[in-house]
C-alpha cells in the first residue's frame, strides 16, 4: 500500500471536507495533474485507519475508529471500486471519529516544530470543581447540562482555569493532556499577539504601509493598506472567505498552502506567497471588517522579515518557552516552507490554557514579563465597531482587532476562535480562562456563538467567588 501518499491524501481530503462544508464531492476522484490515480474510498479508509496507528494512537482508540472505517465498505462494490453513488462528503463527515484526524495533522502534513524550550513546565495548580450539572442555554433557549453543551458542540477537549488554578477539565474522542490537537485560526490570535508586541517595542509601525515591510505585495491589495488595517481585517481585498460564494478565495488559499490537492488542469499560485501577490485591491481600505486568513499571512511574513525569524521560532521564544510550556506544538508549512500564520498550529490544551492565563495577566506568567506592557491592554481595546457591524457580522457588539474578537461586554471578554469550534475564552473580570478544542462537523464557530456564549457565561457565574 502507497501509505505515504494516501495518508496525506486523506487529510487534505479531511481539511476540504471540513473547511468548505460541501455535500456533493464525490471521493471517486480522476488522476491528478502528476497523472497518478487517485484515491478510491477503500484507499482513504485504509489511509485514515494507518493513521490512527501511526499517531501511536491507544489500540482500543484506533479500533473504534477502524469500525467507523469499516462501516463504509457497503458502499463499495465487491471489487472495491466506489459505488454507482461515490461516497460523498455529507456521508464521510457522519463518520462522527472521522475528524478525529485533527489530533494527528503534523503526522500527516509537512510541519515545523514549536519548540518548548528546556526550562521545567510551569505548574498549573488543581481546584476542581463540578461543573458538569452548570446549567446552560442552547441556541433554542432550552436549558442543558454543561455536558450536554459539550457534546452538542462536539468538544474534544475542556479546560477551565480560575486564578490560574485548574478547576475542570475533560477529554473526549480519544483526546489526552499530552496530544495535541488542531488550533486552526486560533493560530491567528497568537500571531497577532506577537505582532502587537511588536508593535507596542516600536519595532513595527503599525500605521505604515505593508508593502514598507513587504516590498514583493507591490502591486496586490496590500501595496497601500496598513499594517493596522491588515491586523484587524478591515482591507479591501478581492477575496472571500466563505466557501458558498462563487469562486471562493479560500479554496484557492487552500491549494496554494498544500492542504487540498489541486484538481486536474489547475494553473493558480501554487504558494502562499504567490497567492497574495495574486490577490488585488476591491473597494476602500479601512471601512469594513471581513474575515480573511490572508490577512494573517501577510502579518506572518511580515513578521519573519522584521526580525529575521520564522514564525515557529518567534512563538517559541516570544511564547511557548517563556509561559514554561510542557510540550513543544507544531506549525503546518506550505510546499515552499512558508509556515501558515493563519491556519496552522497544534498544541496541548493545558499549554493553550497556559498562554490564555498568560493573556488574562497582561503579559504576565510563570515569574516573568513576557510581553511588553500594554500589549494586552491594547488587544482589549477592540477595533473599529462600526466597521465590524459594516460586515455583517451576527456577534452583536463585538469588534476585531489584532486578530482577536473583543465582545466589549461588562467582563471585558475577548476570544480567540478557530474552525470547528477551538476557543479562547478570558473573562478578566472573573479571573477566567476557558480553552476548548472541538471536531464540530459545522465549520464556522459563528454557528454556535450563542450557546458557546451562554456556556462560558454560565462558568464564569459558577466559580465566581469558590
Amino acid at each position: 500500500m502507497k501509505s505515504p501518499r494516501f495518508s496525506r491524501v486523506s487529510s487534505k481530503l479531511l481539511f476540504a471536507l471540513s473547511i468548505a462544508g460541501l455535500s456533493s464531492v464525490s471521493l471517486a476522484q480522476p488522476a491528478d495533474e502528476s497523472g497518478q490515480q487517485a484515491w478510491s474510498s477503500v484507499e482513504f479508509a485504509r489511509a485514515l485507519s494507518q493513521a490512527a496507528d501511526g499517531a501511536n494512537a491507544a489500540a482500543a482508540d484506533a479500533e473504534l475508529l477502524n469500525e467507523e472505517l469499516r462501516s463504509l465498505q457497503p458502499q463499495l462494490r465487491p471489487d472495491g471500486r466506489p459505488a454507482e453513488k461515490a461516497l460523498s462528503v455529507t456521508t464521510l463527515l457522519q463518520q462522527s471519529r472521522a475528524l478525529r484526524i485533527y489530533q494527528y495533522l503534523d503526522l500527516l502534513f509537512p510541519s515545523t516544530r514549536i519548540a518548548r524550550g528546556s526550562g521545567a513546565a510551569s505548574p498549573l495548580g488543581a481546584a476542581a470543581v463540578d461543573l458538569d450539572r452548570v446549567q446552560v442555554a442552547d441556541a433554542d433557549g432550552k436549558t442543558v447540562s454543561l455536558v450536554d453543551w459539550q457534546r452538542s458542540t462536539v468538544t474534544d477537549g475542556l479546560l477551565v482555569l480560575h486564578r490560574g488554578q485548574v478547576v475542570y477539565e475533560r477529554y473526549e474522542a480519544g483526546m489526552n493532556a499530552s496530544r495535541r490537537h488542531a488550533l486552526w485560526s486560533v493560530t491567528k490570535s497568537l500571531t497577532g499577539v506577537i505582532a502587537a508586541d511588536l508593535i507596542q517595542a516600536g519595532t513595527i509601525d503599525a500605521s505604515a504601509p505593508v508593502s514598507h515591510y513587504l516590498p514583493e505585495l507591490r502591486g496586490s491589495a496590500w501595496e497601500d493598506a496598513t499594517v493596522q488595517q491588515t491586523l484587524d481585517m478591515t482591507t479591501g481585498v478581492a477575496y472571500r472567505e466563505g466557501v458558498l460564494e462563487s469562486d471562493s478565495g479560500i479554496v484557492h488559499y487552500l491549494i496554494a498552502a498544500g492542504l487540498v490537492p489541486a484538481g486536474p488542469g489547475y494553473q493558480g499560485p501554487r504558494t502562499v506567497v504567490d497567492f497574495l501577490k495574486s490577490l488585488k485591491k476591491e473597494g476602500e481600505h479601512g471601512t469594513t471588517f471581513r474575515y480573511k486568513t490572508v490577512e494573517t499571512e501577510v502579518i506572518g511574513l511580515l513578521l519573519s522579515r522584521v526580525t529575521g525569524k520564522d514564525l515557529a521560532t518567534l512563538i517559541s521564544e516570544r511564547l511557548w518557552a517563556p509561559i514554561g510550556a510542557e510540550h513543544d506544538a507544531f506549525v503546518l508549512k506550505d510546499r515552499a516552507g512558508t509556515q501558515l500564520a493563519g491556519s496552522g498550529m497544534g498544541s496541548t490544551l493545558r499549554d493553550l490554557a497556559r498562554f490564555g492565563e498568560m493573556i488574562r495577566l497582561e503579559g504576565r506568567f510563570n515569574g516573568q514579563q513576557v510581553l511588553q506592557p500594554g500589549t494586552v491592554a491594547e488587544i482589549r481595546k477592540g477595533g473599529d465597531q462600526q466597521a465590524f457591524r459594516a460586515g455583517g457580522r451576527t456577534e452583536n457588539g463585538y469588534s476585531y482587532h489584532n486578530f482577536w474578537w473583543v465582545s466589549h461586554d461588562a467582563s471585558g471578554s475577548f476570544e480567540a476562535k478557530g474552525l470547528n469550534g477551538q476557543h479562547i475564552h478570558i473573562n478578566p473580570a472573573a479571573e477566567l480562562v476557558v480553552v476548548k478544542f472541538s471536531s464540530n462537523i459545522i465549520p464556522d464557530p459563528s454557528h454556535t456563538h450563542v450557546p458557546d456564549r451562554n456556556a462560558f457565561v454560565a462558568i464564569a457565574e459558577a466559580v465566581r467567588g469558590r
